[in-house]
């Protein structure tokens, strides 16, 4: 089996989607499916290329301009070089991973100029909060190009039910294979071990600094509580210059004793922090899955994110609050979060390591990826996380 991705950028600093299409391509690869990646050099003063093993993947850079004043990326050669790849490597089917760039829309074209069938990875790219971001810029690209991309796939990717809930909400009626994303457990983490004591709390915050984060309700709501011997720590790349946005709001609430600003991590240290921090807040509006929430369990850190990601495990399995959107439900929440004992919030950090070991394991999701494409191919029945109705 021959399986291209398509992905706009393979940069640390760029989001989830540079670590999961890296992490399943591995996997697809161990398990003998042929895998190409084609991606495009991004445009960043810092942050990393995470490159997936050569042993399991072949990866190819294009180069992209910027249009001016718009800052918009177009590939001058991707399409000849997509083809090129899909007519040398004998490609069967083609993995697009996204929606609104230019390469999610070339990637569209050629498999149906080519005859490959193509599978849509969404991203969370038609999650309400996405879609009311920048509305008539999405409303005019939904229109233009991005429901053709829809169409053309022969099947959808969420990696939530909510995610599916919302497409089938929008009257989109494709096939849709419902599949999460996973999270991969440094060997240094150990499975049975608690976290140790700190004399200092540590709230930690790790993801990208964007509005759809909700970062700016954790300092309303940390200002509210003001918990005695805990700090906050935020980690992350800055988009669009919005952490001075943040650094603002925790200045003239008075909390700048309480809040660190460290900036991104590579994805080795970030695990220190992980490991370091007692608790995890990702107080988002919006999220398909959720990557840093699938780190923090798997590090032990009993987790607080909202209903608006697909976290409703953190109950099920007593490691962690599901809440509703806003300051008030985030104050509770921190409250009960702040007042346990150490013991306790060990124990919802252990119920948490078993959730990651038990779904979230690249090894099952490249396996159920693998049975999409071998229907796709019509090699194998219909698996069960694929919903056609």
């Amino acid at each position: 089996m021959k399986v291209l991705h398509t992905v706009s950028s393979l940069n640390s600093n760029s989001g989830g989607p540079s670590r999961s299409v890296t992490s399943l391509c591995e996997e697809l690869g161990k398990l003998g499916v042929s895998i190409d990646i084609v991606t495009q050099y991004y445009r960043s003063d810092d942050g990393y290329d995470i490159i997936p093993n050569a042993e399991q993947v072949r990866t190819t850079f294009i180069k992209s301009n910027y249009l001016p004043f718009i800052g918009v990326p177009y590939y001058p050669i991707f399409r000849s070089k997509l083809v090129g790849l899909c007519q040398s490597q004998q490609i069967q089917l083609i993995h697009s991973n996204g929606l609104w760039t230019l390469m999610n829309h070339t990637s569209a074209k050629v498999a149906y100029q080519l005859g490959i069938p193509l599978i849509t990875t969404l991203r969370g790219m038609l999650e309400p909060w996405c879609l009311n971001y920048h509305y008539w810029r999405k409303k005019i690209g939904l229109h233009l190009y991005a429901l053709s991309n829809i169409n053309l796939a022969y099947v959808l990717h969420a990696t939530s039910k909510s995610e599916f809930n919302n497409l089938r909400s929008l009257g989109i009626n494709k096939p849709v294979a419902i599949i999460p994303n996973g999270v991969n457990i440094p060997n240094h983490i150990k499975l049975e071990q608690g976290k140790t004591e700190n004399q200092i709390k540590k709230a930690l915050f790790l993801s990208r600094l964007h509005p759809i984060k909700g970062v700016l309700n954790l300092v309303t709501a940390w200002d509210k509580l003001r918990p005695i011997n805990w700090h906050v720590q935020i980690i992350g790349p800055d988009e669009n210059n919005y952490r001075k946005e943040v650094e603002n709001a925790v200045y003239a609430a008075g909390l700048a004793d309480t809040f660190e600003f460290i900036g991104p991590v590579d994805d080795i240290n970030k695990w220190n922090y992980y490991q370091q921090a007692d608790l995890f807040v990702l107080p988002s509006f919006s999220e398909n899955f959720g990557i840093v929430v699938a780190e923090a369990l798997a590090s032990g850190v009993p987790v607080i994110t909202t209903k608006s990601t697909p976290w409703e495990d953190l109950k099920t399995y007593k490691c962690g609050w599901w809440i509703d959107v806003g300051v008030d439900p985030l104050v509770a929440a921190l409250s009960k979060a702040v007042s346990l004992t150490n013991e306790q919030r060990n124990i919802m950090g252990l119920n948490g390591k078993q959730l990651i070991l038990q779904k979230y394991s690249w090894h099952k999701i490249a396996v159920d990826m693998k049975s999409v494409y071998n229907w796709i191919l019509k090699l194998g029945d219909k698996p069960d996380c694929v919903v056609t109705d």
